[in-house]
């Protein structure tokens, strides 16, 4: 019985390890498709990397270079991989495969020493789970999340295969300029702990290479010392509030291990010679993102502490191991749980957010039009949408033109952008046909200089009707869904009952006084159910206020037309200037809402026009 119970707890330990490795996998890419990353830093990432990867150096947004962030040659050794897949999506994957392979080899690092199988899976869930891993997995893209992996690996050839040591140790030194001060400590306790001096080789090395390469080696290369790249976030913010912010976030951070403590109260010496002092750089850090453990920031702890805790265990006298086991499991599970409920991301997270809980259908259809851009040309856009775009050569983000006369080729932006001051330079290229449509795919449009001009009539038209898509209308009901060769449409399935329901609303539109046709352009379906008869409502208010300047009942189409987009208007008459919001009320009848037009008629009278 005792024996089944506990094969029981395996499985439903290596469930939770499962479900929570598919879980950091799955709200990456929810994320990335909500828009949540941007080219700083997820696109600059895969920019370089693809520069590199067609040997253009580890260069930027045209004329940027990485190496100025840091000295991050190791991951040159990432940029084939866009040989194989070159897609914006990339560095999800291997950011996540940093992970699972880090935990991987903490697994082999525990099997080692021969602990309780039922232990090992609550020290990986803890390494999986925790949410301090759901931090760096979410946080765009990182080179530091290779410390998962290398950390671990460089502990584990040096405890068993000391030859083989010198891989993951130079392709850690050659992570980021400062990786060398986190490994001298680790790499001579294992030395002393193991009697082999490889470890006090590689400590002295790691001193060595990264006094050269901040003294050195940045400096040569990018003409700058680090120090006065990074003058402005060397600024140290000591107060009660934020010594509590260190100590608090530090406290949830060790929790879940401190059951081991109590079995081998001697093993904090070997937990703080591999933790202690990238924990202590980051206390000390000026940066709150830093010093509250956020973001990217608990990857270097987070490794040396999992390399560690194996080496710590091995000094544990085994009877004793064995005894206290099931409740060190227990321990460990409980408190990473809990650590979870508090702070994590995923479901269930004190700081779970519906953008890591689905995928969007905005962000397929980002990708599609990324995917269609001809690669030969600088592309301009904005930092949401550049992340969707970044594999290529030429790219440039409205935030980093800085007032250069770039010769852009291309135009990713929202289609009603075209209206605005800043891009008249466009609205005018597309009157004159020096600039064409691409794709237009709403709420989205590509431009191109020199382009095909069949499309440019309808921007024109959208610009002076003033067009709201309706994808980026607030909703209380319904989701914006992705139809290839449309767009990006508000929809709403049509319901028996739970309705009416709010399918888009807001986005104040400014309406000068007179006779105004609000079009809506639709697509609907007739109801399913002859009992429930009612299609929906259209309706014009005055913005962010409930009484209606005009409402209308929903047209279902001809049968024979429901594949067809159907327009009904609306008309206001309007005494002064207003600020005016479109709603689409859903119920029974399926609806597919594009975009609404606001359509001035200076001479018209109202009444006759319906």
């Amino acid at each position: 019985m005792c024996k089944r119970m506990e094969r029981f707890g395996q499985l439903l330990i290596g469930a939770g390890i499962l479900l929570f490795a598919a879980h950091a996998l799955y709200s990456m890419i929810a994320a990335y498709s909500q828009l949540n990353f941007v080219f700083y830093d997820y696109g600059v990432y895969t920019n370089s990397l693809w520069n590199v990867s067609r040997g253009n150096g580890f260069t930027f947004l045209v004329d940027h270079s990485y190496m100025l962030t840091h000295l991050s040659f190791s991951l040159a050794l990432l940029a084939p991989l866009y040989w194989i897949f070159d897609s914006p999506l990339l560095l999800i994957f291997v950011q996540w495969g940093f992970i699972l392979a880090g935990g991987s080899i903490f697994y082999v690092m525990l099997r080692r020493e021969q602990l309780p199988t039922t232990l090992i899976l609550a020290f990986l869930f803890w390494f999986i789970a925790n949410p301090f891993t759901q931090s760096v997995a979410l946080s765009e893209f990182h080179g530091v999340s290779a410390y998962y992996l290398l950390v671990p690996l460089l502990i584990a050839t040096l405890r068993t295969r000391p030859r083989l040591s010198w891989i993951p140790f130079v392709l850690l030194l050659g992570l980021r300029e400062d990786a060398g001060l986190y490994l001298p400590l680790m790499c001579g306790y294992v030395a002393w702990t193991q009697k082999k001096s490889t470890g006090f080789i590689l400590a002295l090395l790691a001193i060595g290479y990264t006094i050269i390469a901040i003294g050195v080696l940045y400096p040569a290369i990018n003409d700058t010392s680090l120090f006065a790249h990074r003058q402005r976030e060397i600024s140290p913010i000591w107060n009660a509030e934020t010594v509590a912010i260190r100590f608090i976030r530090s406290f949830w951070f060790f929790l879940p291990v401190i059951p081991l403590l109590f079995l081998y109260p001697k093993s904090w010496r070997t937990l703080l010679a591999f933790a202690g002092l990238p924990w202590l750089v980051t206390l000390l850090s000026g940066d709150p993102s830093q010093y509250s453990l956020g973001f990217h920031y608990p990857s270097i702890t987070m490794a040396s502490l999992s390399a560690g805790i194996p080496l710590a265990i091995s000094t544990l006298p085994r009877d004793r191991l064995k005894r206290f086991a099931p409740w060190v499991t227990l321990s460990i599970i409980a408190l990473t749980g809990l650590a979870h409920l508090r702070l994590g991301f995923y479901l269930g997270g004190g700081r779970s957010n519906p953008v890591y809980a689905q995928p969007s259908d905005r962000g397929r259809l980002l990708l599609d039009i990324g995917k269609n851009i001809p690669k030969q040309g600088l592309l301009m856009c904005d930092q949401w949408l550049g992340v969707f775009t970044a594999n290529r050569q030429d790219i440039m983000v409205w935030r980093h033109r800085d007032g250069n006369d770039f010769q852009e080729k291309f135009v990713l932006c929202l289609t009603e952008n075209i209206g605005k001051p800043e891009f008249s330079t466009y609205h005018q290229g597309l009157e004159e046909k020096t600039w064409g449509v691409q794709r237009l795919s709403y709420p989205y449009i590509v431009l191109e200089r020199g382009g095909d001009p069949t499309q440019n009539a309808e921007i024109r038209e959208s610009v002076a009707h003033k067009r709201l898509p309706a994808s980026e209308l607030a909703k209380h009901g319904g989701e914006n869904q992705w139809i290839k060769g449309q767009g990006l449409l508000r929809y709403w399935q049509g319901q028996r009952s739970n309705f009416p329901q709010t399918v888009a609303y807001g986005r104040a539109t400014r309406l000068p006084p007179g006779k105004w046709e609000v079009r809506f352009t639709y697509k609907a379906l007739p109801p399913e159910w002859s009992d429930r008869p009612e299609t929906g409502w259209l309706s014009v208010h005055p913005f962010n206020q409930d009484p209606s300047l005009a409402k209308e009942k929903i047209i279902i189409p001809l049968p024979d037309a429901n594949q067809a987009y159907s327009q009904q208007s609306l008309w206001i008459d309007l005494d002064s200037e207003t600020d005016v919001e479109v709603r689409m009320t859903g119920a029974s009848a399926s609806l597919w809402l594009k975009y609404i037009d606001f359509i001035y008629h200076p001479t018209m009278n109202v009444t006759t026009a319906k």
